[in-house]
Parts: structure tokens; C-alpha cells; sequence
């Protein structure tokens, strides 16, 4: 069943970041993601004290599909297919992930001299299995695709490492009648982050790998349930 990559959010979870020259931070953001970034940037007045995760500066592109959000305490870049859209070829988004996260971390940590403690990757993908998302997940978890349910959600969390990196590994699984009018797609939302508990001093190659191998236990992770057998 070929998957589709709707929506990713690259976060880092920052230590330290200069944000006290916010037209800086935009220009250096305009310098380094320019090609991607192609929309004003808008910067929030907002004082010191305000919530860390508010974010201060936001640079989006002009067709709105991607954005890059800085708040003191985190960073984070966002992709969103347009609706019409199916969404990106896995192996294609693969490809682009490793060019875009050489990028931010080059922002980041050469540019911004900026500080980071913890990482996370949430990708939301569709899939449209010939018999429907929802009749899909009533016959493998449900054994029967008669059953009257007309919704169906299933979570699953798995602990494991990246490197020398506790990860937490959420998938969950979407479907209901209301997504008929979409093509009955099974919507699969996978949410890789370092632990909360542990906090690590970032580097680009650490960073590099968490990514690079994230994206492939995201995929490994989503086949095997989606080939579950009663």
C-alpha cells in the first residue's frame, strides 16, 4: 500500500538562542531557506517574559505550504501538501528530509550559534487501500469488515534508541465514514521524539542520523501495522 507524506514538522528543542535581534534572526533565516522561504516574514512583538514557546519570529513561504517557526525554546519547520494533493512519494520526501535538515542545521548551529537538547519528527501520511480505510482497519484489527463501526482509531507507542538517543515512537491510525467524501483514505500520523527524560547536547552529525534513521523506523514502523494478520 503506497503512503504519501501529507504534512512533517521538523522540531528541535532548543537550550539557547540568541533572539534579541529578531530582524536578524529573519535574515539569516531569508539567507540560509531563501529558495523555500519565499514569503514576508513576520515578527512578534512580544516581551521577554512571554511563554518560551510562543514564537517570536515566523517565516513562511508564499503559496503557504511551508513555514519556520523560532521561539526561545524551540524550533520548528513545517511542510503542508496543498489539499488537492495526494501528498510526497515516500522515497521522494526521504531525499528532501536529508537536504533540508543539512540546511537547519546550518542555521541553527553556525548562523543562530543556537543550543539544542532534544528532536522529533511528526509525519502525517495518507494511504488509500483498495477497500477503503475504514473497511481496512475493521478486517485486519477488528477481523471483519462488516462490523458497524463508523470510526476507528488506534495508537501505539514504542520505546527504543537512535544512536546513543531514547526515542519515543507513536503511530496512529485514522479512519472513519466522514473521510468518504476524501477517497475513504486511511489517515497515519507517526511521531518520533527523544525522550523527555533525557536531554543531549546536539551536534549536526547527531542530529543528522536521529533524522535520517527516524524517517526509516516512521515507515518500518507504519508497515508492520498495517500488515498486521488476526
Amino acid at each position: 500500500m503506497p503512503l504519501f507524506v501529507k504534512s512533517a514538522q521538523i522540531a528541535y528543542f532548543l537550550g539557547s538562542i540568541d533572539l534579541s535581534d529578531r530582524l536578524k534572526v529573519a535574515e539569516l533565516i531569508k539567507k540560509e531557506l531563501g529558495d523555500i522561504l519565499d514569503g514576508t516574514p513576520t515578527i512578534l512583538p512580544i516581551p521577554d517574559d512571554a511563554p518560551l514557546e510562543i514564537p517570536r519570529v515566523i517565516f513562511p513561504s508564499k503559496n503557504n505550504e511551508f513555514v519556520c517557526n523560532v521561539a526561545v525554546n524551540r524550533f520548528d519547520f513545517i511542510q503542508k501538501v496543498p489539499d488537492e494533493k495526494n501528498g510526497i512519494e515516500f522515497k521522494l520526501f526521504k531525499e528532501e528530509l536529508s537536504k533540508r535538515v543539512t540546511k537547519l542545521n546550518k542555521l541553527l548551529f553556525e548562523e543562530l550559534k543556537a543550543t539544542g537538547n532534544r528532536l522529533g519528527l511528526i509525519l502525517n501520511y495518507n494511504a488509500i487501500p483498495k477497500e477503503g480505510g475504514l473497511n481496512f482497519l475493521k478486517k485486519i484489527y477488528l477481523g471483519s469488515s462488516k462490523d458497524i463501526s463508523t470510526e476507528l482509531q488506534l495508537h501505539k507507542l514504542t520505546q527504543g534508541t537512535i544512536g546513543d538517543m531514547k526515542i519515543n515512537n507513536w503511530i496512529r491510525l485514522v479512519a472513519s465514514n466522514k473521510q468518504l467524501a476524501a477517497g475513504d483514505r486511511l489517515v497515519v500520523i507517526s511521531d518520533i521524539n527523544t525522550s523527555q527524560s533525557e536531554k543531549y547536547a546536539l551536534t549536526k552529525d547527531t542530529t543528522e542520523k536521529f533524522f535520517a534513521d527516524a524517517v526509516e523506523v516512521s515507515l518500518k514502523s507504519i508497515e508492520e501495522m498495517l500488515s498486521q494478520e488476526n
